[in-house]
């Protein structure tokens, strides 16, 4: 391993023998051919995930931070919140891959994308591409993956070796890796060896390879405790007590091309099956959901994108809440994760859990009040922040009234600051810019009822 100082300057020449002693294997766990993982059913649907899904062309990448979601494609990039365009920049047209990882400046993220040439790309206040390969002091050393190993930690694939940053210092692993998956401060990927494995939980990082042939995909399952999943073309496998269990055979014809942690399980690609594993379950869907060289990225609310075909496809279990709850999920949690999280989750100061559907189900007239009437008292908090126009639209759109205002709400009630910054929310009230709520959320809605 090799550390720096991030803004240090790193030298020219590295020495790969001097990295190898640094890093002996913690352990060397073997296969075990056996074990059959139980087997059901889901019922899965099409998410209309947004009003302009084609907006950057052809999708290659997708980071989805729950709150918001940036597409890279081939005219671009685009960020998305509650499925309305935000902000994008056609400065770049080819990407590899795309993530959301620790910011290297703030407490916060940053959404992502790897160009094919191995440069990094942040979309800046979620509207302007910005390179920032640089900042990870790389010495120059292309991009192939990255992904988010902590709430601090970065890691990247390179050509030749894996590299662990944060925004003081870099470390290298003379690992060359690809298909990265971390989850609780665990790093996974694979070469043509098998799968290697760095827990950096504890004291030294503990590095375990799992010698397989033919691996092409690995994720965590965070429904099962981080279990992680091992995919081959012909095969499933889970890690259990320090070996890799095979767990199912895929049927002749169908193999397996990929897999997609989300946070309700690991999406897997069988042949053209959409299949979800979950809890140490094996749970089929529909056929022809995966189009030929398709590829599976997995969303923090429980869904999956599909890329491939002639459009970005958002799939997610079907719902008893059914297209209410879709919507709500799209667009109402995000705002929940952004404004409400830090109070209304369970145990929260607010003593009122939030954190579910059902629970906003019950309180629809409420959120009217609060959130577009803001009465008795606006919600979120002024310490907290407004709502942004796009926001208070989906709102509305949520709470039910088909993209129209009521007439009782149609005259001015509260102002809010109005600002084309893309957060908007820590914008001073003054005169200039302060507009009545309802009548923005009005205009809003009418402008995109008129777009519909």
């Amino acid at each position: 391993m090799s550390r720096f100082g991030i803004g240090a300057l790193l030298p020219i020449v590295f020495t790969v023998s001097l990295l190898v002693p640094l890093f002996p294997l913690a352990g060397c766990g073997g296969r075990t051919d056996s074990g059959v993982v139980p087997q059901g059913s889901v019922a899965v649907q099409t998410i209309q995930w947004s009003t302009q899904p084609d907006a950057v062309g052809r999708a290659a990448a997708v980071a989805d931070s729950e709150e918001d979601v940036a597409v890279f494609g081939s005219l671009g990039a685009a960020v998305f919140t509650g499925g309305l365009p935000v902000g994008s920049d056609s400065v770049v047209v080819s990407w590899r891959g795309a993530a959301v990882v620790p910011a290297l400046d703030l407490p916060a993220s940053w959404l992502v994308g790897v160009t094919q040439l191995g440069q990094v790309y942040r979309m800046r206040n979620r509207a302007t591409l910005q390179e920032v390969t640089g900042r990870y002091n790389l010495g120059g050393r292309s991009v192939r993956e990255m992904v988010a190993l902590s709430p601090t930690r970065t890691a990247l694939a390179l050509a030749d070796r894996l590299a662990v940053a944060d925004a003081q210092t870099v470390e290298f692993y003379d690992l060359a890796l690809r298909g990265l998956t971390a989850a609780a401060g665990r790093l996974a990927g694979f070469d043509a060896n098998g799968v290697v494995q760095l827990d950096f939980t504890g004291g030294p990082v503990a590095i375990d390879r799992l010698p397989l042939d033919g691996v092409v995909a690995v994720a965590y399952d965070v429904s099962a405790e981080q279990v992680l999943l091992v995919a081959t073309a012909p095969a499933l496998y889970s890690l259990q007590r320090g070996s890799l269990v095979q767990v199912y055979d895929a049927p002749a014809g169908s193999p397996i091309s990929g897999l997609g942690a989300s946070g309700s399980g690991v999406w897997v690609a069988l042949g053209s099956e959409l299949a979800l594993f979950r809890g140490g379950q094996l749970l089929h869907g529909p056929a022809d959901k995966i189009p030929a060289g398709g590829r599976l990225i997995g969303s923090p609310s429980g869904d999956v994108w599909v890329l491939g075909g002639p459009q970005l496809v958002r799939l997610g279990e079907k719902l008893a809440g059914g297209a209410d709850e879709n919507l709500w999920r799209r667009t109402m949690l995000p705002i929940f994760q952004r404004y409400c999280r830090m109070c209304h989750l369970p145990g929260g100061s607010a003593n009122l859990d939030l954190s579910l559907y059902d629970q906003w189900v019950q309180r629809r007239e409420r959120f009217q009040q609060r959130l577009i009437e803001q009465v008795p008292t606006p919600m979120p908090p002024a310490t907290v922040g407004a709502l942004t126009p796009t926001e208070l639209l989906a709102v509305q759109r949520w709470v039910g009234h088909a993209g129209r205002v009521p007439t009782s709400l149609r005259e001015p009630i509260i102002t809010l600051p109005v600002s084309t910054s893309a957060t908007a929310s820590t914008a001073p009230k003054t005169k200039d810019t302060q507009l009545g709520v309802v009548a923005m959320v009005q205009a809003l809605c009418e402008r995109k009822h008129q777009q519909d």
